[in-house]
């Protein structure tokens, strides 16, 4: 039963969504304006200004589940993940930007390529490797966009009580039209506001949580103090506390390094989506001065997460008497949502809500622009497609990848989703604070 203070709380979510939507709405129309050209909607014109490229980048780089699916396995595992958090900042950022970046955009622009499948043809001269690299992007990316769009349609259908086909559909059409019209510069512009959005939501839960559990050293001891807690199950696969890292080679330290700090920090270097971001900055410089950028963003967003999932046992075993996965019914999905309901006030869930939107927003729509680029650029155009009835190859490309995303890879995904249960934001419930 629906209480007024429920009412009144939707109707203040209601406004804020309206305040950040106007935004977006706003970027993405400077994005469809100031885009004339092939150019300018495949690569932005290739002269994107740093800080803009930076915080895009961030932002698709981290999608909700970073957030909420391993804030919540920090809590279990402790603070090892802090590793991950150095491998996204000096190999996700450093390295990707400084080495490869730099190679990427040069060869980009002496090739004359506009998509990471061009770039790979047009090195080898093989227009085969540009159409087969494309399929692979347009075939296989849409179950990573689906997991995505599935996790904002279950948002959307807990924050807003609609039903979740409409939050699905909502969210697609949206990040469609401005995708179409205003190609990579109304997708860059809006996540760099989303990640703006981010960087405040993160930095402020980061500074709320220490203060809940007496500060930074007084945290981190009684965390440490708390190493008799850790449960039976985990001790035995190697836990040790959650400020030490698991006994090595125990299968929880193999887990913990080899799957979830080298597999996610190593892999970022082999997504296409991120790479396409190198190709829109002026020169070298600019990709300099993104370095810092990116580093900070990654730092608050991603390291902000890995803390505070730990420092949520302190508070939890503090206040309520047990640890934070015990608290969580053993669902790691719950941790961040239930210590946001604790701790902080309800103005920030407002702006919580909203940062894991921006979040869900930028990564699809860059996923999205990717596919369509695939399709109509890599595929459509090489086969001597170059427009049907009137309409470049590259938005016939994104208008049929959207379809694909809809009706075919979300059904299915669904259903997996439902039996395997995997983390992220798909079980995020928001009524443990919206109640």
């Amino acid at each position: 039963m629906t209480t007024r203070r429920n009412r009144d709380e939707f109707s203040k979510f209601n406004s804020n969504c309206h305040f950040v939507s106007g935004h977006y709405v706003r970027l993405a129309y400077y994005g469809y304006r100031t885009t004339r050209s092939n150019e300018d909607y495949l690569v932005g014109g290739r002269n994107t200004n740093a800080i803009i490229m930076a915080l895009s980048y961030g932002a698709t780089f981290t999608s909700t589940s970073a957030i909420i699916g391993f804030g919540g396995l920090a809590a279990m595992n402790g603070f090892g993940l802090i590793w991950l958090a150095f491998l996204n900042i000096f190999i996700g950022v450093f390295i990707a930007f400084a080495v490869f970046g730099k190679r990427i955009r040069k060869l980009s622009v002496n090739l004359e390529a506009y998509t990471f499948s061009e770039l790979l043809g047009r090195h080898y001269q093989s227009k085969f490797i540009t159409i087969l690299s494309g399929m692979f992007i347009f075939i296989f990316m849409p179950a990573y966009t689906s997991v995505v769009l599935i996790g904002g349609g279950r948002f959307l259908e807990q924050a807003l009580s609609i039903d979740y086909n409409i939050g699905l559909l909502i969210l697609a059409v949206i990040v469609g039209i401005y995708v179409i019209g205003g190609g990579i510069k109304a997708v860059l512009y809006t996540d760099a506001f989303a990640a703006a959005i981010m960087i405040i939501g993160m930095a402020i839960f980061l500074f709320m949580s220490y203060q809940a559990v007496g500060g930074i050293v007084e945290g981190h001891n009684t965390l440490t103090s708390m190493e008799d807690l850790v449960p039976q199950a985990l001790i035995d696969q190697g836990h040790q506390g959650w400020t030490s890292m698991p006994a090595i080679g125990s299968p929880m330290w193999w887990t913990l390094v080899s799957t979830i700090i080298m597999g996610v920090g190593i892999g970022v270097l082999a997504q296409p989506q991120l790479t396409m971001r190198f190709m829109t900055v002026k020169n070298n410089k600019a990709m300099n001065r993104s370095v810092l950028v990116g580093g900070v963003f990654m730092f608050f967003i991603t390291g902000a997460a890995y803390m505070i999932g730990p420092i949520s046992n302190v508070y939890f075993y503090k206040n309520e008497g047990d640890i934070a996965i015990n608290i969580a019914n053993g669902n790691p999905d719950l941790v961040i949502p239930m210590f946001i309901s604790e701790i902080m006030p309800e103005w920030f869930v407002y702006l919580f809500t909203l940062t894991l939107i921006s979040a869900v927003i930028s990564t699809i729509s860059s996923l999205i622009h990717l596919q369509g680029t695939a399709f109509g650029q890599d595929i459509l155009s090489n086969l001597g497609i170059k427009s049907v009835l009137g309409i470049d190859s590259s938005r016939i490309g994104v208008l049929i990848g959207l379809q694909v995303l809809l009706f075919y890879p979300i059904y299915y995904l669904v259903g997996s989703l439902h039996r395997q249960q995997p983390f992220g934001l798909e079980f995020v419930q928001l009524d443990f604070y919206l109640r």
